[in-house]
């Protein structure tokens, strides 16, 4: 079941990336037309959006962001000399942080997810087509050192983590998704990616709810949006369950409750449109 698309009024030059930290609220991040990044918040879960909000920076892809039930967001965005920046805020009326440096040369958008504790991990396509991840040490300001996961990817990576299990996924070379699992906090990751059967047009979003639950959302070359699922952590996925729609971006998802997942991606119009997935 889904509450249908709702527009948020905009002029973005990016695929959006979207937040929750409780309490119905959301927050939807973009680059807008300055190459700067915007915000919009919803108080009531999606039903109406505030107006948005200039971030100042240089983007030079779509952001990534997440949010804690505390009401802590972290965003991160590629600035254009590829490196990775970051940028907080403790609250809804905090103010945010000054951008933090982190050395990179990236050649996606980056994904980020929690692992808990104040722990956060993210992943970024590199130079030679690899993925990349790094987490941070509790702090949100300290970081360790990037690690390589072999891959081909031809989108940007998308990232879930739920207790040590943390999943990827990346479109690769035959537009069909991919899915790789570490099972101790990104620490170590097997040899082979496992195949997904499709036909992406973007890059890949995904969500988890539950153990052993995945939801993730692309792009299909019609441009609607197609939905797929596991309930057994990926050893299994059912059919693509399709949503028209008119999609000019990458998907960006988000668990706001147990079995509630928020959608958002630009449309024709370069506005963003926002779905949400009731699949209790």
């Amino acid at each position: 079941m889904t509450t249908g698309w709702n527009r948020i009024p905009a002029n973005m030059t990016s695929s959006p990336a979207i937040a929750a930290s409780g309490g119905g609220r959301l927050d939807a991040f973009a680059r807008g037309r300055d190459m700067a990044l915007y915000q919009v918040s919803s108080i009531d879960g999606g039903t109406n959006w505030g107006n948005w909000s200039r971030i100042p920076g240089a983007l030079s892809e779509s952001p990534a962001a997440v949010s804690s039930a505390g009401g802590r967001t972290d965003v991160f965005v590629r600035g254009t000399d590829l490196a990775l920046y970051h940028r907080f805020r403790t609250n809804a009326a905090a103010p945010w942080s000054n951008w933090e440096y982190i050395r990179a040369r990236m050649s996606s958008a980056p994904a980020v997810a929690s692992l808990g504790a104040g722990k956060l991990i993210v992943v970024a396509r590199g130079q030679d087509l690899a993925l990349y991840l790094i987490t941070s040490d509790g702090s949100g300001t300290g970081w360790g050192q990037w690690q390589r996961i072999p891959a081909t990817a031809t989108s940007a990576p998308a990232v879930v983590a739920i207790g040590n299990r943390v999943d990827l996924f990346a479109r690769g070379q035959d537009l069909a998704l991919y899915q790789i699992t570490s099972l101790d906090g990104g620490k170590t990751w097997p040899t082979g990616w496992q195949r997904i059967a499709g036909r992406l047009a973007s890059a890949p979003a995904a969500a988890s709810w539950a153990a052993g639950r995945l939801d993730v959302f692309v792009r299909g070359q019609d441009l609607a949006l197609y939905h797929n699922w596991s309930t057994d952590g990926g050893a299994s996925w059912n059919s693509w369950e399709r949503f028209a729609a008119s999609m000019t971006s990458d998907p960006a998802a988000v668990v706001a409750d147990v079995g509630v997942i928020d959608v958002v991606a630009r449309g024709q119009d370069n506005a963003l449109y926002h779905i949400r997935f009731l699949i209790r």
